[in-house]
């Protein structure tokens, strides 16, 4: 929505109105906001899956172990 007001109005406002550059540098601003979130996220479910994976494997290499072993 905040893109589609200066796209539809900037011919009325005028391009290098402040209100027609604040919506422009808005959207710039909730763009790079949505893509640091979504590599925020990314980087956690990584992380996530990795714990569970080297759990996993301390598990199974606990479980490998001979009875009457220790």
């Amino acid at each position: 929505m905040l893109l589609l007001l200066p796209i539809t109005q900037g011919h009325e406002w005028g391009w290098s109105l402040p209100s027609a550059i604040g919506c422009f540098a808005g959207v710039a601003f909730a763009l790079m906001a949505l893509v640091a979130w979504f590599g925020l996220r990314r980087i956690q479910v990584a992380q996530h899956h990795a714990a569970e994976a080297a759990a996993g494997r301390v598990v199974v290499a606990e479980s490998e172990v001979l009875p009457g072993s220790r």
